[in-house]
């Protein structure tokens, strides 16, 4: 029979790993000795059903404490509303129609100032160096002929002292011209105006009438408020 083979021990290797040493074991029962067991407190998570007040304070700022409307306090609002939107409308309608009486009256005046008839009492008043054209050309002998208006309309009553109420009687205007340039004496400031137009156009110079309106606002006036 033949005999087993016996193989022979390998001697360990340098790289292998050496047992763990006997103190880890102690070191880690003595670690686990450090800690100490609690209690844990339970946490009352339910959310509380009483009101809670915070108060605090804001620096530079006011608050406003907003009062609530009763019904008495919606009504008279919408009435408010109402009155401030119908009085507003009427105030521009009245804007508008003031505005356009004061045109009409515009368009009237400067019709006036083109009257033959006018332009032509008033040629008759002229002495020859006005009437002839060519010598119009300068300011100065403009400032003269309106000077000479003004001196031969205005005897006895100064131009300041004039009355302002010549807007009355506007359809009678060219008629009450007609007696001005006649009596050689005018006592509104609207109708020296006048004259000065009929005279210039009468003699040929290109004039334009100028007429300041100024109608009514269209904003409805301030009233003083009533206490309630």
């Amino acid at each position: 029979m033949a005999k087993p083979k016996r193989s022979k021990k390998q001697p360990p290797s340098k790289n292998a790993e050496a047992p763990a040493p006997k103190n880890d074991a102690a070191s880690m029962s003595s670690d686990e000795d450090d800690w100490e067991e609690v209690e844990e407190k339970k946490l009352d998570l339910s959310i509380s059903k009483k009101d809670v007040e915070i108060k605090f304070d804001l620096p530079n700022v006011v608050q406003k404490q907003r009062k609530k409307k009763t019904s008495q306090d919606w009504i008279l609002a919408f009435v408010k509303r109402c009155m401030n939107k119908n009085i507003k409308d009427r105030q521009i309608a009245i804007h508008k129609v003031h505005l356009l009486c004061l045109l009409h009256v515009g368009f009237q005046l400067n019709k006036v100032g083109s009257s033959e008839e006018l332009q032509a009492l008033v040629l008759s008043l002229l002495t020859f160096k006005y009437i002839k054209q060519s010598t119009l050309t300068t300011v100065d002998r403009i400032t003269s002929l309106v000077n000479w208006i003004n001196s031969k309309f205005t005897s006895g009553n100064n131009r300041v002292t004039l009355k302002n109420n010549g807007m009355k009687d506007i359809p009678d205007k060219e008629s009450h011209l007609q007696q001005c340039i006649e009596n050689e004496k005018v006592e509104q400031k609207l109708d020296l105006v006048l004259l000065h137009l009929t005279m210039f156009r009468a003699l040929g110079l290109q004039v334009r009438f100028v007429f300041s309106i100024q109608p009514l606002s269209f904003k409805p006036p301030k009233y003083p408020e009533v206490e309630r």
